[in-house]
Order: structure tokens, then C-alpha cells, then sequence
């Protein structure tokens, strides 16, 4: 396989090298040889907080001996079991939201998180989870937020407008997304109803009925999640739209793409084709054969022009150690979300969200103060 970092970048090459060949599982003694202490932080520092696969990295350390210093092996098994109590927390809120919502005409739909985790991994303790995203249909938002608010939860301080004034249109057409707070308040609850910030673009919610139960526990209670198919396109979507930044997210992609094999890769790929998403699920697959190794069926589409310089930017951006939410991240968000969208609507809604929304949000909580 050809060296997944662009060259020129310097140290960071061989951490992020050495993190790709064990998250991968391809040899990976040689890699670290001659990384001096700042090699060796930056290496904990990718694998923990850049790209939070510290879990991966913990157990493919356990197989392999790349030469890893003590008190690397040390900080990142120290991180492994933080993401796993971070992951375990969300499991248990989970069964606390599905009882709540489970009056709901229109179920919630837990997307990536340790549902996922289970599925790829056969841990929820093994992929990283911060919150719980559930994907709702806009009618099932005001009783959902109702029902969450009678088991403790709160709107995060930035997203009290969007609560407030969740019944309006231009905030359901405005934003995608709100966050409320679990108590205690450390863990959050991301609530979707757009796959996508912006309007027109792709969403899971085009897949009608592609959704199954994932047992909690053994109790029989269940939270409804993508089947793998429709996950596989979701997750295309999702690490579109971040860019890539974080290797957690590739990584989904290539477990996934080994779960579902050749022949239901095709069936994801005319499943992304009806509801416009193949641009983003080609790519995804080809990021994860460039960067992990995934095996594509042999008639998997080749890239376009626009899917390679597509690549380039997302390997770029990588090697040169960009993290989400930094300015750097959003600025390359939406230009790249302007070159990757497929008719002038989406080109309009990446503008609109970028503008006039931000008049549509500010006017709406206007109101809602006046009413008050």
C-alpha cells in the first residue's frame, strides 16, 4: 500500500504512520524506530485526543511491540479506560432515553456511539463515545424534548434558543442539531433531524425503514439503530461533513465495509445512489483503503477528478494534524462543502447557513424574548 501521508510533513509522519498500522493491523515494528521523546508524545497525542482511538491502540499494543515507552503505553491504556467509562455512561443514559421516549409515535434513532461500538468491536468500551446522537423525525421534537425534560435533562447554554423556539420553521430549517445536558450534566445528548447542517443535501432519514432494534441489556429493552447498510452511508455522510479529521471515524468505515463484504458494499453503494449520497460513500471507501487497507470489491467506481482532489485535501489536512473545531477546520469545512456539493441548492443552503440563517436564528429569539 502506498504511504498514506503526503510527503513533507515532517515528524509527524512516523506517529501518524505508526498509529495507522496499529489501528489497521499491519506490521508496524519498524515504523517507530529512531522517534525521539517528542515523537513519542505526539504519537499519545494523536492516538488519545486528535483522532480518540486510544481503545484500538490499547488493544493492538497488547499484540504487537512496536517499541512503545513505558509511559506512552502508560498514558494511552490510562485514556483507553476513560473512553471506556465515557462509553459505558452514554450505554446506561441510554436506557434512561430509551424508556422515556419509547411512547414516541416516531422512534429515536441512535446513530454511531456504543451501539456502533458493539457491532464492530463486540465492546461498547472499545470506541470512543462522548454523547448519545439520536435522529428525530421534526414532528416527534416538542413531546421529545418534553419527555427528556421530565428525566432530568437541559438545554446546553448555547442551544437554549433552539429549545425554546423548537416549533418555529426557521429553526428547524436554520440548524440541524440541539444538545442537551444529562445530569449531572457532563454527558451530553445530541438530538438530530438532518444528517446534514444543510438543507437539500443527503440524509439517513431518505432510507424509510432501515432502522433495527440493539439490545441495551438483558432485559429486553432497545434503542432503535441504523441497519448496517443505511449505517455505513450515514457514517460516509457524517465523515464528510468533519472532514475526516478524526482516524475514529475511517476507522468505522473499514470495520463496517469488512462486516458487510462485497456483495453488501454494492448493495450500499445502490442504496447511496437512490438518495444522492455515492459521491460520499466512494470516497469514504477509498480513504479507508488509502489509509487502513480496506478491501473494495473489484468494480468498486473509481474516484472522479473531484473525488481526488477531495482526497488530497482530506490526506493533507490529516498529516498536517488539523482537529476539529479548531478555526483552521471550520474554515476547510466549508469550502470543502462548497466543492463537494452536487447542484446549486446545496451550494445555496452551505451559503445560507454561513448567512442569512444567522438573521432567521437572531429574529427568532426576538420573538421568543418579547413573548416572554
Amino acid at each position: 500500500m502506498t504511504d498514506p501521508v503526503p510527503a513533507g510533513v515532517g515528524a509527524e509522519a512516523d506517529a501518524l504512520n505508526l498509529l495507522l498500522a496499529l489501528i489497521s493491523d499491519r506490521p508496524c515494528a519498524r515504523i517507530g524506530q529512531g522517534m525521539d521523546a517528542a515523537g513519542w508524545n505526539r504519537f499519545a497525542d494523536l492516538a488519545i485526543h486528535v483522532h480518540r482511538v486510544a481503545g484500538l491502540v490499547d488493544r493492538a499494543l497488547a499484540k504487537a511491540d512496536p517499541g512503545v515507552p513505558d509511559r506512552v503505553r502508560g498514558r494511552i491504556a490510562e485514556a483507553a479506560r476513560r473512553h471506556a467509562f465515557s462509553a459505558l455512561a452514554c450505554k446506561a443514559e441510554t436506557r434512561r432515553i430509551a424508556e422515556a421516549l419509547a411512547p414516541l409515535p416516531t422512534p429515536a434513532v441512535m446513530v454511531k456511539g456504543w451501539p456502533l461500538g458493539e457491532r464492530l468491536t463486540g465492546s461498547a468500551a472499545l470506541r470512543h463515545a462522548k454523547d448519545v446522537d439520536l435522529m428525530l423525525a421534526p414532528a416527534a421534537l416538542p413531546e421529545a424534548l418534553a419527555r427528556l425534560r421530565e428525566i432530568g435533562h437541559v438545554p446546553a447554554p448555547p442551544h437554549r434558543v433552539r429549545v425554546a423556539a423548537i416549533a418555529r420553521p426557521e429553526i428547524l430549517q436554520g440548524v440541524h442539531n440541539l444538545t442537551l445536558l444529562a445530569p449531572p450534566g457532563n454527558l451530553e445528548i445530541e438530538i438530530h433531524w438532518r444528517s446534514y447542517p444543510f438543507r437539500h443535501w443527503p440524509d439517513l432519514a431518505d432510507f424509510a425503514g432501515a432502522t433495527e432494534p440493539h439490545p441495551i441489556d438483558a432485559t429486553g429493552v432497545s434503542i432503535a439503530v441504523p441497519a448496517d447498510g443505511a449505517h455505513l452511508v450515514y457514517l460516509a455522510l457524517h465523515g464528510e461533513w468533519h472532514l475526516w479529521l478524526r482516524l475514529k471515524w475511517v476507522w468505522d468505515v473499514h470495520a463496517m465495509a469488512a462486516r458487510r463484504g462485497s456483495h453488501g458494499l454494492r448493495h450500499d453503494l445502490a442504496l447511496a445512489r437512490r438518495i444522492g449520497a455515492e459521491r460520499a460513500l466512494v470516497l469514504a471507501l477509498h480513504l479507508s483503503a488509502r489509509l487502513l487497507g480496506t478491501a473494495l470489491p473489484a468494480d468498486w467506481p473509481a474516484l472522479d477528478a473531484g473525488g481526488r482532489r477531495a482526497e488530497r485535501t482530506v490526506l493533507h489536512l490529516i498529516a498536517g494534524g488539523v482537529a476539529p473545531g479548531t478555526p483552521r477546520a471550520r474554515f476547510e469545512t466549508y469550502r470543502f462543502a462548497l466543492r463537494r456539493a452536487a447542484t446549486a441548492a446545496q451550494r445555496w443552503a452551505v451559503l445560507d447557513y454561513l448567512g442569512p440563517r444567522r438573521a432567521r436564528l437572531a429574529l427568532s429569539a426576538w420573538r421568543r424574548d418579547g413573548a416572554a
